[in-house]
């Protein structure tokens, strides 16, 4: 993952990604517990990255992931 926000993410794939392509991630954040959810595929550019809209999150997901991202904003 390169980049992450409260609606996406832009991440690293070898594989060229179709724009509109629904897709399932995982990852972890530190100290904030694992997230899950599904996205669409919004762009790719020929050096790997894809960027992946937020469709939907599981569970307290939102609440995790935002509680995250504040902390960083304030260090």
């Amino acid at each position: 993952m390169s980049n992450l926000s409260e609606g996406g993410m832009a991440i690293w794939c070898p594989e060229l990604q179709q724009l509109g392509t629904t897709v399932g991630f995982s990852f972890e954040l530190p100290f904030a517990g694992v997230i899950q959810g599904r996205g669409e595929v919004t762009w790719a550019n020929s050096e790997g990255l894809v960027g992946v809209k937020f469709h939907f999150l599981a569970e307290g997901a939102y609440q995790q992931l935002n509680a995250w991202l504040d902390r960083r904003m304030n260090v």
